[in-house]
């Protein structure tokens, strides 16, 4: 039996503090020993029983972290091979591939008007034809990219070095950019969060309101903590993980705390929301809170690290992790924490990858045990 753990109701305290600073943190004590007996409420809850099974796996040389974009029949992924490859969804067959001079990592690629966008460590941002992978045109930044980008009316959002970076889709030229670090001691790997003409960053300790227009600062918020990751949002607030473990919500308009609350476990991916549920991976498990009801609803508890965000859909929250030394993939019932199966790839080392939902089948790349084996990009059939 899995283990799963149900916490009783956490009173998440709402106050008011100085704009763009965080002085006042609700600390969670004893966190996991508020625990209800998990085996009752399992009992109770019926989820149905479904087995994976591999449709294929196509091979790389080294492993995957790269999250699959899927497209007009045709997956888009790079590898730490230096490599974007676009392969046929139905047969696994390739169709092309791209070398760069660095890792692609979780620069995740994007199609837009017939073309590929992606960036890789050799600090290149580049824009590839989508059907045969030549290229378009590729602009240097200032750093190696582990940011994935965002489009807003023709123009790519994407961090890299010290700089935000707007660029144009057309020819890659650099619209506007804005230092936010001094040095390269933290790099940029924050996805910038678009709503309306409004971009959401985050760099070392500060969330920011940026522009997407002109680059100009709207608002920044200082949590005294670094930020682990992107922010999450819906209409009226932004919510974000620092690396030690407090989780606040802010007001998307002036950026001031609307709560704050500390998990006192160590984070290392972003939030993901799905409706009222807030998903959160942890060092020890995956927690899942109810930002309306102000209470944790559930753990998810596997003896693993979460890594990377998990992918919500159809009620269910599907995430890769490494347990004893091998990749899992989990699906977990989001009303209730239970695990509804797991997955193990033959030869698989960890699951760093959020993966991808199409059709009845779920797309990830895996991390091997070395050169050559263990690192495939998976489809496998769900439903």
């Amino acid at each position: 039996m899995k283990k799963i753990v149900f916490i009783l109701m956490l009173t998440i305290l709402s106050f008011s503090c100085s704009k763009n600073y965080a002085n006042e943190v609700k600390q969670v004590e004893n966190l996991d020993s508020n625990i209800l007996d998990a085996n009752v409420i399992e009992d109770k809850v019926k989820i149905p029983q479904f087995k994976p099974t591999v449709e294929w796996a196509f091979p790389t040389s080294l492993g995957i972290e790269s999250i699959p974009f899927i497209d007009d029949g045709t997956i888009f992924f790079g590898s730490y091979n230096q490599r974007l490859y676009s392969i046929t969804i139905e047969s696994g067959d390739l169709n092309w591939e791209f070398k760069t001079e660095g890792w692609i990592t979780t620069s995740n690629p994007f199609i837009f008007d017939e073309n590929v966008y992606f960036g890789s460590g050799d600090k290149n941002f580049y824009s590839l034809k989508k059907n045969d992978g030549s290229l378009n045109w590729k602009t240097k930044l200032d750093g190696q990219i582990f940011s994935s980008a965002a489009l807003f009316k023709s123009s790519i959002f994407i961090s890299a070095g010290r700089y935000f970076y707007s660029l144009s889709s057309s020819d890659g030229k650099i619209l506007w950019k804005r230092q936010v670090q001094d040095d390269y001691k933290n790099l940029l790997k924050s996805t910038p969060i678009l709503s309306g003409n409004i971009s959401y960053w985050t760099s070392g300790n500060i969330c920011y309101a940026i522009d997407s227009f002109n680059g100009d600062i709207v608002w920044e918020f200082d949590s005294n903590e670094k930020i682990a990751g992107s922010v999450e949002i819906n209409d009226k607030f932004i919510f974000f993980c620092t690396d030690s473990g407090t989780i606040f919500s802010l007001n998307k308009n002036d950026g001031t705390t609307n709560w704050s609350i500390s998990l006192g476990k160590r984070v290392l991916a972003s939030p993901v929301l799905n409706k009222n549920k807030l998903l959160i991976g942890t060092i020890e498990g995956l927690y899942a809170l109810d930002i309306n009801k102000s209470e944790f609803s559930w753990i998810f508890k596997e003896d693993s690290i979460f890594t990377r965000p998990p992918l919500i859909t159809n009620g269910v929250a599907y995430v890769g992790t490494e347990v004893n030394n091998a990749g899992v993939m989990f699906a977990i019932d989001i009303e209730s924490g239970i695990e509804i199966w797991k997955y193990n790839p033959e030869g698989s080392l960890d699951i760093i990858t959020t993966p991808q939902y199409h059709e009845k089948y779920l797309y990830f790349g895996t991390i091997g045990t070395k050169d050559f084996i263990g690192h495939y990009l998976y489809k496998l059939k769900i439903e």
